[in-house]
């Protein structure tokens, strides 16, 4: 999957609940792709120029995404990381650095300036999932395939399937963009993050093969096919019989 593909068709979610996105910009300002992301992610932004007030304001909003512009806010990342962190009052709270540095940015997830709103859009749904899904709302359709985050279920010709969350966290891609072919770098990266993902740890195939095989069992259908050459694709092929 190319993030710049002028073909990329983006599923905006269906929901009529909004999440609250907090952005720490001392311009209040994000770039437009990242804007129109955050839009069709399914989040309202609210913007905050002062670090120490938008602490404040994450410990009594309780927002569900925090995206920090780190270039303009003199602040070291990791200190602002943990600060974040303490005065969170959620169990999780989703933290997103907009920057190019992704070296003192460890703590958080990175998003570079210059992304594609497809690259912003599909990273912010990641995010969410893996340290969120609790906040996700509303279902996805694909073909024959319905998703619904956030009751972690899987249907297909309604049969119904339940996820868990490593098994969400992979195919919620796949209805983010409707009949993307996804190579596994990127797989890998939506899925667990560079932050989560060990060194020495199966690789992404180990783990596709593992919830294919956990979804069949339950749908009679295998939700993922191979590429070959290039990755997985959600697999919209008529189950045998069908």
């Amino acid at each position: 999957m190319h993030w710049d593909d002028p073909g990329l068709i983006l599923a905006p979610l269906t929901t009529d609940r909004t999440g609250g996105a907090l952005i720490l910009s001392t311009d209040a300002t994000v770039p437009g792709a990242v804007a129109s992301a955050l839009v069709l992610a399914g989040f309202r932004p609210g913007f905050e120029r002062d670090p120490d007030r938008a602490l404040v304001r994450i410990a009594t909003e309780k927002p569900d995404l925090v995206l920090c512009v780190m270039a303009d806010l003199g602040r070291d990342p990791r200190e602002l990381a943990a600060q974040i962190d303490a005065a969170r009052a959620t169990e999780t709270l989703p933290l997103l650095a907009l920057t190019t540095d992704a070296v003192s940015c460890a703590r958080m997830a990175r998003l570079d300036p210059a992304c594609t709103e497809a690259e912003a859009f599909l990273n912010i749904r990641a995010l969410v999932r893996r340290e969120r899904p609790a906040s996700l709302r509303g279902t996805r359709q694909s073909g024959r395939f319905e998703l619904d985050e956030g009751r972690f279920r899987i249907s297909y010709d309604g049969r119904v399937g339940s996820l868990t969350k490593m098994a969400l966290c992979l195919l919620g891609p796949f209805f983010d963009v409707p009949d993307a072919v996804f190579d596994r770098a990127t797989l890998e990266k939506l899925a667990f993050g560079t932050r989560s993902w060990e060194e020495g740890a199966r690789n992404i195939d180990a783990y596709v093969s593992r919830v294919r095989r956990a979804i069949r069992s339950q749908l009679g259908h295998d939700p993922i096919r191979s590429v070959r050459g290039i990755g997985y694709r959600l697999n919209h092929d008529p189950a045998p019989g069908l």
